[in-house]
């Protein structure tokens, strides 16, 4: 017969685990739980109180973890917090049928001129994410996450109506459009693709675009050697 343990309550050698809550039981992979966990995130109702947006730029988080936490919030009759209305309102408003989203105008002009990685550039990606509010805000955000992975050291600002990036000179901008989301390589003339992900501005002079559309895949592992391709050819003085 085993002992009770006298301050536990239970019998020694007892193989109890603690109860796990509704999120922490999914089937995700582990590092997804760590940064759940890491933001303060342990149940299903406070995985609510955060947009999709928010979610997925959270270091571990995957794209095959979404469909799961997606799911399971709703079979509690939850889903992920809606984006800001006033910001969703007027990214809308700047849409065009047909257009992209990324046309500068005079009023804005002063965007060009925000500063790497500080919280009003950060600020101005984190409301244009959230104002999309659809898989372009998620598709910007994860490749947002993979650039960030890839060149820590790269400058992020909010320009001509879009996120980019640059180091010794721009890399790359991901611009949103009505029904697709492109990432302009700005030099991608100049560097090799041989996975063929240019698909996009291919006649002109010196970038390259990726269009991306609802229900793509991002080839993560080859989009990293076009941005080291990028960041070795600003280097050089190319």
């Amino acid at each position: 017969m085993r002992d009770a343990h006298p301050e536990k309550g239970f019998e020694i050698g007892s193989t109890q685990k603690p109860t796990l809550t509704d999120l922490q039981s999914l089937k995700i992979s582990q590092p997804a739980h760590r940064a759940l966990a890491g933001a303060g995130i342990k149940t299903l109702a406070q995985l609510a109180r955060r947009t999709e947006a928010e979610v997925l730029a959270l270091h571990g988080i995957g794209p095959s973890a979404l469909p799961i936490l997606i799911k399971a919030l709703k079979t509690r009759g939850l889903a992920f917090k809606a984006p800001i209305a006033g910001v969703a309102k007027r990214s809308a408003s700047a849409k065009a049928p047909g257009k992209a989203t990324t046309r500068p105008t005079a009023k804005k002009s002063t965007a060009t001129k925000a500063t790497p990685n500080t919280s009003a550039a950060s600020a101005q990606i984190d409301a244009h994410i959230a104002g999309l509010g659809d898989w372009r805000g998620t598709m910007i955000a994860r490749f947002r996450k993979l650039v960030r992975e890839t060149v820590p050291n790269a400058t992020e600002e909010f320009k001509w109506g879009s996120p980019v990036w640059s180091l010794k000179g721009n890399l790359v901008a991901a611009g949103s459009f009505k029904d697709h989301v492109k990432l302009n390589f700005f030099k991608g003339a100049g560097i090799g693709d041989p996975h063929r992900l240019f698909n996009a501005g291919l006649e002109a002079k010196g970038s390259r675009g990726i269009d991306l559309f609802e229900g793509d895949a991002l080839n993560e592992p080859a989009l990293r050697e076009l941005l080291q391709a990028a960041v070795a050819l600003n280097a050089g003085g190319g």
